[in-house]
């Protein structure tokens, strides 16, 4: 997501919670080869709608996943624990 790229991501680990789906990119079940090859097809072919998930998922890995986020986030805990 950072390098502006629209993200299809299988639905395991944390990638849900990476991924906002149909936002920032498609999220697909682990085992369904089908449906993976259907969501990158998809976005290959609406590049309008590749290059703004692209741009929403830059947005949203500055936002929550940069340095300066976790910094905050561990500010913030810290604060709240003391």
């Amino acid at each position: 997501m950072a390098s502006r790229t629209a993200v299809v991501a299988t639905r395991v680990g944390g990638n849900s919670e990476l991924v906002a789906e149909q936002e920032t990119g498609l999220l697909v079940p682990s085992d369904d080869h089908a449906a993976m090859a259907r969501a990158i097809l998809s976005l290959l072919q609406d590049q309008q709608r590749c290059r703004q998930m692209g741009e929403a998922g830059r947005r949203r890995a500055e936002q929550q996943f940069s340095i300066e986020a976790m910094v905050r986030n561990y500010e913030r805990l810290y604060l709240e624990v003391a």
